[in-house]
């Protein structure tokens, strides 16, 4: 028999952090909440702004900005992506906690932030928070296919069930032309 493999759809995240063992302590707990939801991670990590532009050619779903970078601080990338009218949303978030990345942000005044500590617990849990509200989106739209598609095949069987009916009540000599 045949078997079908499950096709997940990919939820992809650029991330500016430096911290390398950082990183990798975050990911296993964003990874699995995405898997559950039925999504495969693509992540790219980046420790400073150097390939911004060629990063920002990938359509992503989410931005993690850590506040400070090697060589850059998160605000001033904040600003560059905004400037190349990319606009998906961003967690930026600090050492420091929520209320310092969200004081540097009032001054900015660019949308689509949310602020965060880096503490474990509030950070992953502000991440999760966000990308539960952009995968509403495609679960929306997955929806809204699955309703199409299901209208479309009760037309289908409708049509068949009226060929059916037209086929069966041709004599043979039109049967005969009707399959031609």
């Amino acid at each position: 028999y045949n078997t079908v493999k499950e096709m997940k759809l990919k939820y992809k995240i650029l991330w500016f952090e430096d911290n390398l063992q950082w990183y990798n302590s975050m990911m296993p707990t964003i990874r699995e909440f995405l898997d559950e939801k039925g999504f495969e991670l693509k992540c790219d990590r980046e420790s400073d702004g150097q390939k911004l532009e060629k990063m920002l050619e990938n359509n992503y779903d989410l931005i993690l900005m850590d506040y400070n970078l090697a060589g850059i601080k998160g605000d001033a990338l904040i600003e560059r992506i905004r400037n190349h009218e990319f606009y998906t949303e961003i967690v930026f978030y600090a050492q420091n906690g929520e209320a310092v990345v969200r004081n540097i942000m009032k001054t900015k005044a660019a949308d689509g932030i949310y602020c965060s500590g880096r503490a474990m617990g509030e950070f992953d849990e502000k991440v999760i928070k966000v990308i539960n509200t952009t995968i509403k989106k495609v679960e929306d739209l997955n929806n809204m296919r699955g309703l199409v598609m299901a209208e479309v095949s009760d037309l289908d069987q409708k049509m068949v069930n009226i060929i059916k009916i037209y086929h069966d009540s041709l004599d043979e000599t039109g049967k005969i032309e009707f399959m031609k």
